[in-house]
């Protein structure tokens, strides 16, 4: 992860805890999942995201990432939300670990091949942001 994105999410992390959850605007919030979700793929933790994070939040990051206009990638976690939703029910756990691993070595693989575009985007999201311009992000 670029230092530029490292610090726009390290900015909102410390906004989030010091204010709360309703501090960050729907701006912030995409900024800040689509960064860890950046820092995820950079350290090798796709699918630990995908397994630990709760379906209705990796619908957000999709929405995150679409805002960003990061739009490959936005159908790569819808894709691999779609198909954690068909699996996701009890008696299904060998065949969910499979399709874990299937999902991730697909959406690591999209997201790796788009992965400086997607930064890029993220960054030229957060500057296009009038409400941000003097916000307290800038602050941390």
């Amino acid at each position: 992860m670029s230092k530029a994105v490292a610090l726009v999410s390290g900015a909102l992390r410390h906004k989030l805890s010091r204010e709360g959850v309703a501090s960050l605007s729907a701006v912030e919030w995409h900024l800040l999942r689509v960064s860890q979700f950046l820092d995820a793929l950079e350290r090798n933790r796709i699918q630990r995201l995908l397994a630990a994070t709760p379906l209705a939040e990796l619908q957000l990051l999709a929405q995150g990432l679409e805002a960003i206009d990061a739009l490959d990638c936005a159908e790569a976690v819808r894709l691999a939300v779609d198909v954690l939703t068909a699996i996701n029910k009890p008696g299904h756990a060998l065949q969910r670990d499979a399709a874990l691993g299937a999902i991730t070595a697909e959406l690591d693989a999209a997201a790796r091949h788009a992965r400086g575009a997607v930064e890029h985007k993220l960054l030229d999201y957060a500057f296009r942001q009038p409400e941000l311009a003097g916000d307290s992000l800038g602050d941390a």
